[in-house]
Parts: structure tokens; C-alpha cells; sequence
């Protein structure tokens, strides 16, 4: 499987991407289960990182727009955010280090063309805005189970960007007004809504408080 595995990821850089490939490594990561994952993982690190890099390669290019919508991209992101959130939670004999290491493998310049794309989106429910948060509520389960883990620069700096950028912001106290209303209709809760509230907030106290 981890050859496989291999062939599969080394042809993400190929163009045009075949969902072919995307399907496959998807249903790769979703067989993954509590007992072979630390295995997979050891065996397989080189080509999860280059998976996990490839990712922030997309979210943060010019060009997402293009595969935003499309079901076999979506399901390729969240299907590799379940694998990392497993891989967090999982007490194997996978190092801190080594989850960190796949986990923040994001650049700064990546972070503040995603964060450039969020403020851009006129789309409440851009489907961007899920992935982005699952990868963002991913980086706060990590450092909620692992306090003493000595962060990356980028991941500081996330911090201090929603801090200034959404938690100081008119927008988040717009949406605590809404929340203080004594009905609240299904409606209300949009990604970015949700990204505001309950992304920024968790991932803003595992930041300054743990």
C-alpha cells in the first residue's frame, strides 16, 4: 500500500490532475484506522508531506476558484483533514514532532494569501471557508493535547492575525450580538459565521491561554 501510496502523491504535480488520483488517495487515508495509522504514517511520512504541502500549495494559489467547487477536490480536503485530526488524537508511538512536523508544514506568505482569499469571499457559505477552518480547528486540537509543544513561527502568527484581524474586529462583535438574540434561526450559522465564532475563538484561546 505505502508504494502505492507513493506513485499516487508523486503525481499530484502533474498536469492536468487527474481526480483519479485524488480519489485514490483519498480512499487510501480514509483506511487508515486507529491500529495501522501509526504504521502508515512511519512508513509513509515523506509522501503525507508532500500531500500535506501540496494542499496549502492550493488553498493558498491564485487559481482556487477553479477546483473550490468541484465534489472529488472537496472531499480530497476533508477527507485528509479526518486523517489529521485521527493522527493528532492518536496515542501511538507517533511522535509530537513528527504530527507537528505534517501538521504545520504552511508558510507565512501561504497563511496571508488564505487570509487574503477569506476577506475576499462575498459567499458566506464559500465551501474555502470550511476547509479552511477544519485545517485552523485541526492546529487548535493539536495544541490543546500538546501544551508543551514548542510551535512554529507561523502558527504565532496566526494567532496574532485573528486576534487583530477577526477577533478585534466589527464583524465578530456583530455576530456575538446574534448570538445573544433568544431565537436564532438555522440560517444564521454560515461557514463564515461559524469561522468567526467558533474557529477564531478556539483556536484564539488555545493560542494565548494553554
Amino acid at each position: 500500500m505505502e508504494k502505492k501510496f507513493e506513485e499516487l502523491v508523486y503525481k499530484l504535480n502533474i498536469s492536468p490532475l487527474s481526480v483519479d488520483i485524488l480519489q485514490q488517495i483519498s480512499l487510501i487515508l480514509k483506511e487508515q484506522d486507529s491500529e495501522c495509522l501509526c504504521s502508515f504514517v512511519h512508513k509513509s511520512f515523506d509522501s503525507l508531506l508532500v500531500v500535506e504541502r501540496w494542499i496549502w500549495k492550493v488553498l493558498s494559489s491564485d487559481y482556487y476558484d477553479e477546483w473550490i467547487n468541484e465534489e472529488y477536490y472537496q472531499e480530497f480536503f476533508y477527507t485528509t483533514a479526518s486523517f489529521n485530526k485521527d493522527l493528532i488524537f492518536n496515542n501511538g508511538d507517533v511522535k509530537v514532532d513528527t504530527k507537528g512536523s505534517l501538521l504545520f508544514c504552511v508558510s507565512i506568505d501561504q497563511m496571508n494569501e488564505v487570509f487574503a482569499k477569506l476577506d475576499r469571499s462575498n459567499d458566506d457559505n464559500n465551501p474555502f471557508i470550511n476547509i479552511i477552518s477544519l485545517w485552523l480547528d485541526n492546529y487548535s486540537y493539536f495544541l490543546y493535547d500538546n501544551p508543551q509543544y514548542n510551535i512554529p513561527p507561523v502558527i504565532d502568527y496566526i494567532g496574532r492575525h485573528i486576534t487583530v484581524k477577526y477577533f478585534m474586529g466589527k464583524q465578530y462583535k456583530l455576530y456575538l450580538t446574534e448570538l445573544r438574540q433568544p431565537y436564532l434561526i438555522q440560517s444564521v450559522f454560515t461557514a463564515k459565521f461559524l469561522f468567526y465564532i467558533k474557529t477564531c475563538s478556539f483556536y484564539l484561546y488555545e493560542h494565548v491561554f494553554i
